[in-house]
């Protein structure tokens, strides 16, 4: 069997939970001796492939094409959703956290949503909660659902937290730690002021992006007002993490939602006690060793963190996590996946889609691409009049050098007509001084043998003595 694992083109530079579980699925589907190759963006050629394996509907613009080529070669397509309904939270340009919505925006998205899941013949969902909001969202789909429990690496047990510790100057298991990308949806804002509130020291350790500059910065702003101290470490290396794990007293992940949340699996492993968002599936992971809070509610932030705090450390809580959620376990469900779809039959229809919606539905989804081809439309107008304000700009910045170059070139002409003037003169004088030189060794030469003659001529007599002179 040989399979094709998709995702978002930037997975390596702006890495995720989508990323590892992707890169974690298909090295073990290869130990299993499924050939697995990963990709990001659109691939140019799916020859030889049986079945392609997107993940992630959130960010849906790279899915649904790659739904869609997929389809268009004929080959079924299996899907890890990694969905959840955004309800407590939007992002806007600079990703800080605006109310939910439901402007044309949105509607467009949810219409790509809907496609793309009607491509898939199996749905890879990682939790009953994920399968549960996906069947809230898009009544009707066709697809299979096969839920593959999301996985955790043993690793993240084996920390030193007294290394984490020296290096960064805290006190062993004295922390709150967060560990993921720092942007609005990860709610870092609230958790730096639930801390300040608590007077706890924070740790926010996780990858920086430009998309949220903005949001970057109100953090730093509100760290800076806080009476504890909060530390912004770079993304850090799976080996340092697990010993950031093994130092903090409690990791908080307190997303406006999450499919499940690796870091929060991981950081029970590692000891820690656990603070996570009500809106996603971790329950189902951590059940009651766990803290639940409502992201979008300041104070149910503060008493779980503050009870988590408290609370001694759950440090065999998360013992079995490793054992029953394992990226083996992950990989051969997903085989199993796979196998279930090759066995099915190709559907007389196999270009329709869509599932089965009533005529209202249909005409709501049907408004949706509507909407959507219209901001399309508007999209490439916009870029279309940005580009033409920038030839304009480009053209007089090319008018202004042009006229900048000749000036320059008159200056450079009026140079050098200046330098050949004055290497002209310069010759003249050359010219003048070797003809002085040429007369004062003429006059030399007539000196010297006006001397010589002098010095042949003989010696006069010596006048005699004349006859009246008395001697």
């Amino acid at each position: 069997m040989r399979v094709l694992l998709q995702l978002r083109p930037d997975y390596l530079d702006r890495p995720g939970g989508d990323a590892t579980q992707a890169r974690r699925t298909a090295e073990e589907l290869r130990a299993l001796g499924i050939e697995a190759d990963l990709r990001g963006g659109v691939a140019p050629d799916l020859a030889g492939y049986d079945l392609v394996h997107i993940f992630n509907t959130q960010e849906i613009d790279d899915s649904v094409r790659q739904a869609i080529r997929a389809r268009g070669w004929g080959l079924p397509v299996v899907l890890s959703p990694i969905y959840w309904q955004p309800t407590a939270f939007i992002t806007g340009p600079d990703t800080r956290a605006t109310p939910p919505t439901d402007d044309p925006l949105m509607r467009a998205k949810r219409a790509l949503q809907r496609l793309t899941l009607g491509t898939a013949r199996l749905l890879l969902p990682n939790s009953e909660a994920e399968a549960a909001q996906i069947a809230s969202a898009f009544p009707g789909l066709r697809a299979a659902i096969r839920v593959v429990p999301n996985a955790v690496d043993p690793r993240f047990a084996e920390g030193n937290g007294a290394r984490f510790c020296a290096r960064y100057g805290l006190a062993a298991r004295g922390f709150v730690l967060c560990a993921g990308r720092k942007e609005a949806l990860k709610n870092q804002l609230g958790l730096i002021r639930a801390c300040a509130e608590l007077d706890l020291p924070l740790v926010l350790a996780g990858q920086e992006t430009a998309a949220a500059t903005n949001y970057l910065a109100d953090c730093h702003a509100a760290a800076e007002r806080s009476p504890a101290p909060v530390l912004f470490p770079p993304d850090l290396p799976a080996d340092e993490l697990a010993d950031a794990y093994a130092a903090a007293r409690v990791h908080v992940q307190a997303s406006f939602y999450e499919t499940v949340g690796l870091s929060s699996l991981e950081a029970a492993l590692g000891g820690a006690n656990v603070v996570v968002t009500a809106n996603s599936g971790a329950r189902e992971y951590l059940g009651d060793t766990a803290w639940y809070c409502d992201p979008t509610a300041p104070d149910s932030l503060s008493e779980a963190l503050a009870a988590a705090w408290l609370a001694p450390l759950r440090a065999g809580a998360g013992g079995d996590l490793a054992e029953r959620y394992s990226w083996r376990r992950a990989a051969e469900v997903t085989a199993r996946g796979y196998e279930e779809v090759l066995r099915m039959a190709e559907p007389a229809a196999h270009t329709r889609w869509l599932p089965d919606l009533s005529t209202q539905d249909y005409i709501a989804h049907l408004e949706d691409l509507l909407q959507l081809q219209l901001e399309a439309t508007a999209f490439r107008d916009q870029q279309y009049g940005a580009l033409q304000g920038e030839h304009r700009d480009l053209y007089g910045q090319f008018r202004t050098l042009q006229g900048l170059h000749q000036e320059a070139a008159a200056t450079a002409a009026g140079l050098s007509a200046g330098l050949a003037a004055e290497a002209a003169e310069r010759g003249r004088t050359e010219e003048a001084f070797r003809t002085l030189e040429a007369h004062a060794r003429e006059q030399g030469e007539h000196i010297a043998k006006l001397e010589a003659e002098l010095a042949a001529r003989p010696a006069a007599p010596a006048p005699g003595r004349r006859p009246w002179q008395r001697s």
